[in-house]
This record gives structure tokens, sequence and C-alpha cells, in this order.
């Protein structure tokens, strides 16, 4: 099992939306983070090549979310449950995992304000935070998930 630092959201995210309109956006394709199932989404840029079912993604918003009550927010940790997926032919420039939420009540809290901010930990996981996605330790994994 690895684990993995993912932000929320891919390159065509607009972050200047509001927060109750990115996540109703993230509801409507299939990225609701609260729920029990969800997608999380990637662009194609080679990025997420090393996941595999069984590994767990620590999802967050980027830390350059203009939105300040945003930035930085941890949205949960999920359970790999699928290989990458299409959504479709017209849509070849991104590509989905399907997940298991392993802790519903806290992306559900987190859906309505910051209960854990990615600064809260940033001195021990810099290289992970810098690149938006990256493999990091099972004992840097811990320390988010102990706090969630």
């Amino acid at each position: 099992m690895k684990y993995f630092l993912k932000n929320w959201g891919h390159t065509k995210t607009n972050p200047s939306k509001s927060v109750s309109q990115l996540f109703y956006e993230s509801e409507q394709n299939g990225g609701a983070f609260w729920r029990e199932k969800c997608k999380v989404w990637f662009s194609d840029s080679g990025f997420g090549g090393r996941v595999e079912v069984g590994d767990v993604l620590i999802q967050y918003v980027p830390l350059g979310q203009p939105q300040e009550e945003l930035a930085g927010r941890v949205l949960g940790y999920y359970e790999v449950e699928s290989e990458f997926k299409r959504e479709s032919l017209e849509n070849q420039w991104f590509r989905y995992l399907e997940v298991k939420n392993l802790n519903k009540l806290f992306s559900e809290k987190s859906k309505n304000y910051p209960v854990l901010g990615i600064k809260a930990v940033i001195d021990k996981i810099p290289a992970a935070i810098q690149s938006g996605f990256a493999e990091i330790s099972k004992e840097q994994a811990e320390l988010i998930i102990k706090t969630c």
C-alpha cells in the first residue's frame, strides 16, 4: 500500500468560482468528496501513474486557491478501488479513479468548514505540497490521517 497527496480538482478547475458552485460541479461530475464513493479526477499529465488499487489518496484544496476559506483545506482520505478510467472519448484529457471514503464524517464536516488545513503539517511534507501530487511516506500519511 502506498500513500499519495492529491490536490483537489484538475487543470481545468476554475478556482475563481464560489465554494458552493465548485462543490455543486464536483457533485455533478461524480467527484463529491464527502460521499461514501466518489471519483478523484486527474488531468492526463502523467501524474498518478504509480497509483494502484488499494492505495490511499489524501485530497486537499491547493494552497493557491484564491478563496481563503478553501485554500489548503484537507477534504478527506480515500482508498483507491479502480484502475484509471476515462469518462468519454471526447473528454480524453481527463481520467479518474473510483475511491471509497475512509472517513465520511470528516469529509462531510470539511465540506462546510475547514476542519484541518494542510498548513498544519506542511513543514513535515513540503515537497509533496509543492507538486500537487506526490507519494508520501506511511508516517507522513498517518500524521495527516490521525488528525482527521
